[in-house]
Order: structure tokens, then sequence, then C-alpha cells
């Protein structure tokens, strides 16, 4: 499957494994990461360390069971395999590198072809102007 991670693949992860609780103790989930760590569902995704810390606060040891689920859900989204990852936190932030560096293949890649195409173009323009 191999799909590319971003901010609302991960919301809608974190939302689903917070729910899996059941709707009552997801509202005072949310209600109390609103109310006792300043933390509303759109700052999740670019604050997971932090997000982490505070479900860890909230639930103890019962916050490694919404990990597991949140790392359940995220390889199913990717089809990546997550096993040597701890956390989901840590997970997220593998997967966003790992797309940055593609990212950053798919550039490097491309930018000889454009180098060779603008050669050949200016070269054919010189090439016309000669053979005026």
């Amino acid at each position: 499957m191999h799909n590319y991670i971003n901010d609302e693949m991960v919301l809608h992860i974190v939302e689903k494994g917070i729910s899996s609780l059941g709707e009552t103790p997801t509202q005072a989930t949310w209600y109390c990461l609103e109310r006792d760590f300043n933390f509303n569902k759109q700052t999740v995704p670019e604050n997971l360390g932090r997000f982490q810390e505070a479900l860890q606060k909230l639930f103890g040891p019962g916050s490694t069971f919404l990990d597991i689920l949140f790392r359940d859900y995220l390889k199913e989204a990717t089809g990546e395999d997550l096993s040597k990852y701890s956390s989901f936190s840590e997970c997220v932030t593998a997967l966003r590198e790992k797309k940055r560096e593609e990212s950053r293949l798919t550039f490097t890649a491309k930018e000889p072809e454009i180098a060779t195409w603008t050669t050949v173009r200016v070269t054919k323009k010189s090439r016309e102007r000669d053979s005026r």
C-alpha cells in the first residue's frame, strides 16, 4: 500500500484509537487533554511527543494500549513494517523522514533531465542561428 503520512492521517489514527475507548471515555479524554494539557485535536500531529506524554500522565500504564492501537492503525494505513519502533510518535517521525528522503531523491533524479533538456534546446537554437 505505502501511503505517505500526513497530518490528516495522523489525526485520523489518533481519533480512531481514542474512540475505541467508547463514546463517553472519548469525550472525557479530549476534555481532559484540552483542559489539563492545552491540547485540541488539530494540534496533535505537530506535537506528538507532548501528546504522548499527556496520554501517559492521563492514563498511566494504560497509555501503552493506545500507543499500540495507534501503531497498528498506522501500519494498516501505510503498509509499512513498524515493528522496530517503540512508540507511535517514533513511527510517525521515521515515516515523515522517509517521505522527505524519497522526495529529495525524486527531485534530484529529475534535475539532470531538466539540465540535459535545457542544454539540448539551447544547442538546437544555436544550430538554427548558425545555419541562417
